[in-house]
């Protein structure tokens, strides 16, 4: 009977001298191994700086919120001063309103084209110019590693409150 095995290729022995295949087989399974390896870390990789991007977009826009409420603050304190007549105060007012549409503005923030306070929601924008909100209640989770996931949003009511008309 002629040997079925290759010429050059040598069976590989195993842990209690038991034969698991031959050599060339065994490096070409780790290599595969490894290839499989890299690409889940790459992928994790890529994720995670898509989750990095997605938390610095959050903390910009929160930034952004938190400078626009202080000035609201300051001109609400000049406005309830004495010093402050009519025309300035309708001047405050005006001033106000565009700091709540910069407000609006920075809530409605987004990253690839999604809107980092809708949520899961497919929204164009998480507020609309009236102050509603547009998204859903959904959390944004990204795979990190194996078995790994971190959520990378806070919805727009979490973080903004819900809109009062009255």
């Amino acid at each position: 009977d002629a040997d079925p095995r290759p010429i050059g290729r040598k069976p590989v022995p195993h842990l209690a001298g038991v034969v698991v295949g031959y050599c060339q087989d065994e490096v070409t399974a780790a290599f595969r191994a490894w290839q499989l390896l890299a690409d889940g870390l790459r992928k994790f990789g890529r994720n995670a700086l898509e989750a990095n991007s997605w938390l610095a977009a959050g903390d910009s826009a929160l930034s952004s919120v938190s400078d626009r409420l202080s000035s609201a603050r300051s001109l609400l304190v000049q406005a309830n001063s004495a010093a402050s007549d009519s025309t300035s105060r309708a001047a405050i007012a005006g001033e106000i309103r565009a700091l709540r549409g910069s407000i609006i503005q920075a809530a409605n923030t987004s990253l690839e084209g999604r809107q980092i306070f809708a949520g899961t929601s497919t929204a164009s924008t998480a507020y609309g110019t009236t102050g509603t909100y547009q998204g859903d209640l959904g959390a944004v989770r990204i795979p990190v590693g194996d078995g790994v996931t971190v959520t990378v949003n806070q919805t727009g009511p979490a973080v903004f409150g819900t809109f009062n008309a009255t």
